[in-house]
């Protein structure tokens, strides 16, 4: 039994999300965040904005649905791989 692994322990591992990118969505995210478990995808439930962070791309995070506005501007992107699908108010890149 020394083995298993908690639910919740086991189902964010396999998710594949680094303790640094989920730092980086609680600092980035108004409101809430979580992995829709359909999709994969990172799905947030207000705004979302990493303005002025000098990335070049999402540290490998994809998103899906965001409820509010989606800020990613001043930033060094070369693609939007990873951007969200669906933003239901504002997308500023």
């Amino acid at each position: 039994m020394r083995h298993i692994k908690p639910y919740q322990e086991l189902f964010e591992s396999q998710q594949g999300l680094t303790q640094e990118q989920k730092d980086w969505l609680y600092e980035c995210t108004t409101g809430s965040w979580e992995i829709n478990t359909q999709t994969g995808l990172v799905d947030v439930d207000g705004d979302f904005s990493c303005t002025g962070q000098g990335l070049p791309d999402f540290k490998g995070v994809r998103f899906g649905n965001i409820i509010g506005d989606f800020d990613c501007d001043n930033n060094l992107l070369t693609s939007l791989r990873g951007a969200p699908h669906v933003v239901g108010e504002s997308f500023d890149c």
